[in-house]
C-alpha cells in the first residue's frame, strides 16, 4: 500500500492495520518508529508524539508527515516499529522489504 503524502498540507494519511482480518489493538503501544527505504528515520514519537497518532482505536495509525522534507518523488517503503511494556525492543509492524507499506511525497 502506497499512501500519498502532500506537502505543507493538512492531509495526514490514515491506515488501518490488521493481522488475519483482525484489527490491531494498540491501546498499550508506548512508542512507534517509522523508517523509510533509502532516507532513514522519519518519525520517532519519542521525538515528536504528533506525528504518528494510534489514539483512535480500531487499529487506525494516522501519520503526519507532511511537514517532513523529503525531496524523493519515488515510492519509499516503510518500517514501522511498535514498542510496549511487553515490547521494549519493538515489534516490526511492517517491513519495507515487504513493501507492505509506503510513502509518496508530492508537491501540493
Amino acid at each position: 500500500m502506497i499512501e500519498t503524502v502532500y506537502k505543507l498540507r493538512d492531509n495526514p494519511n490514515t491506515v488501518t492495520f490488521s493481522e488475519d482480518g483482525v484489527v490491531i489493538d494498540f491501546s498499550a503501544a508506548t512508542r512507534m518508529v517509522l523508517t523509510l527505504k533509502r532516507v532513514g528515520k522519519i518519525a520517532d514519537t519519542n521525538d515528536d508524539a504528533a506525528l504518528i497518532d494510534w489514539s483512535q482505536g480500531g487499529g487506525v495509525v494516522e501519520f503526519n508527515l507532511n511537514d517532513i522534507v523529503i525531496t524523493s518523488k519515488s515510492d519509499l517503503y516503510a518500517t514501522l516499529v511498535v514498542y510496549d511494556a511487553l515490547h521494549t525492543d519493538g515489534q516490526i509492524l511492517a517491513h519495507m522489504d515487504d513493501k507492505s507499506l509506503g510513502f509518496k511525497f508530492k508537491d501540493s
